[in-house]
């Protein structure tokens, strides 16, 4: 047994800005600074520490359909105003402020 954790590090490809991981496709960074957050069809979803970086700018964002889950902690992203979920994504998870943030949901959405 060792005495440290070692914890696999994923290799990761560059697409427009975003850090996404090559096995699990999840965006690890993102573009700094931008207010509208396409995120890339190529990503499943999204770790809590890219959520993090976006807090401070991001107003809208666009989660394409191949993210059949989507979810995250959004409660620190005070400007945002829209979440646009694109005809695929099946579930949502997102924490927000009630009353702040507007949903565009697909007719897709299960739960």
């Amino acid at each position: 047994m060792s005495l440290f954790n070692r914890e696999k590090i994923e290799k990761t490809y560059e697409e427009n800005g975003y850090l996404i991981g090559v096995n699990t496709h999840l965006i690890y960074h993102l573009p700094k600074g931008l207010t509208v957050y396409n995120l890339p069809e190529s990503a499943l979803g999204i770790k809590d520490t890219a959520i993090t970086e976006m807090s401070g700018s991001v107003e809208k964002i666009v989660v394409p359909g191949n993210f059949k889950k989507f979810g995250g902690n959004f409660q620190f992203c005070k400007k945002l105003k829209l979440i646009s979920l694109l005809d695929g994504v099946e579930e949502i998870n997102c924490q927000v402020k009630t009353g702040v943030v507007d949903f565009h949901l697909p007719s897709t959405i299960k739960k």
